[in-house]
């Protein structure tokens, strides 16, 4: 999950360029901070996932293992996406939510 690119041959001008391919966010832009406090992941692609949020996923992998339910590989990169709309709604139950 969340690996940065890694680029180990020239890319193509006609593709995209190299800043963007390197490029690395400020910190606030990843993660931002509400008024009420609430801090919410804003960029979820080739950036680090911090401890509790690989804790979410494998608590998810284990519901999901529970329920019979195989992970579509396409889906993986947006795992964290639907585990985190679900965890601030539901908190406890927020495996179960994300499985409906």
């Amino acid at each position: 999950f969340a690996s940065p690119i890694i680029v180990r041959s020239p890319v193509s001008t006609y593709i995209l360029p190299q800043e963007i391919l390197t490029y690395t966010p400020p910190s606030q832009w990843v993660r931002r901070k509400f008024n009420n406090g609430e801090v919410l992941r804003q960029i979820f692609m080739n950036q680090p996932l911090e401890d509790f949020e690989l804790e979410l996923i494998e608590e998810m992998k284990r519901e999901c293992e529970k329920e019979g339910v195989q992970i579509p590989e396409g889906l993986s990169h947006t795992l964290l996406r639907v585990i985190s709309y679900n965890f601030r709604k539901y908190k406890q139950k927020f495996a179960h939510k994300s499985l409906e």
